[in-house]
């Protein structure tokens, strides 16, 4: 992210060649912003997020050289079985999905096919410095599991917990002493919160994504479920 991006960027402007770098919202760290731009300045920065920042601050300091940082969201689609669609999807199948509150807090997610297309289609033109980029719209918790279930065959039905009753749960559950994953204060504020990126910026240059929420969602829960070795 560094001298990497460097010794590439000063290839880059000697063949007068667009820089397309894959930044992230780790680039904003610990921001307390619900909304998003591109201007937000940064919270707290992991080593991650620190070095995204570095590495933009390069390409901006390259005079002659067209740079854009791509800044989606979470990234979704068929083969990932990190992100959390993943995790919405294991949960709506097992039957163990719960929304925490009223599941109406908005985040945006970005199909990976978007971000392909992003990449193509700015790829001739000039630099756009630092863009987000996104689905078409943000999608609520409960939207969102709503379409895994209807991908999967499924009704949409899912228990409630209220946001002060699993906070409860989470905060004892931290203290229990066991191996493995396990819910967290953290996990449940996070799964609250709204975290939307403001896609004007994308929409001014002329980007617009293509696969819906709905579809994109049908090809990643099509895989997970007929992958080669159905490993879920």
């Amino acid at each position: 992210y560094v001298e990497g991006v460097e010794r590439l960027a000063v290839a880059a402007r000697g063949w007068g060649a667009h820089f397309v770098f894959m930044s992230g919202t780790s680039r904003y760290g610990s921001a307390a912003a619900t909304i998003l731009d591109e201007e937000t300045q940064p919270g707290v920065l992991s080593v991650y997020g620190a070095h995204k920042r570095r590495a933009e601050a390069i390409l901006a300091s390259m005079h002659g050289l067209r740079w854009t940082a791509l800044v989606p969201p979470e990234v979704y689609g068929a083969y990932d079985r990190g992100g959390y669609v993943h995790f919405v999807y294991q949960r709506v199948r097992g039957r163990r999905f719960v929304l925490l509150g009223r599941g109406d807090n908005l985040w945006s997610l970005c199909h990976v096919q978007n971000v392909v297309d992003a990449m193509v289609a700015i790829s001739a033109g000039k630099g756009h410095g630092v863009l987000q980029v996104a689905d078409e719209r943000p999608t609520s918790q409960r939207e969102l599991a709503t379409v895994i279930a209807r991908a999967l065959g499924r009704r949409p039905v899912f228990p409630r917990v209220p946001r002060a009753a699993a906070l409860a749960a989470a905060t004892l559950n931290a203290w229990i002493p066991r191996p493995g994953p396990r819910l967290t204060p953290g996990h449940v504020r996070s799964r609250r919160r709204d975290f939307v990126l403001d896609t004007s910026k994308m929409r001014r240059a002329g980007l617009r994504p293509g696969a819906s929420l709905a579809e994109g969602v049908a090809d990643a829960v099509d895989w997970w479920e007929h992958a080669p070795d159905r490993t879920r």
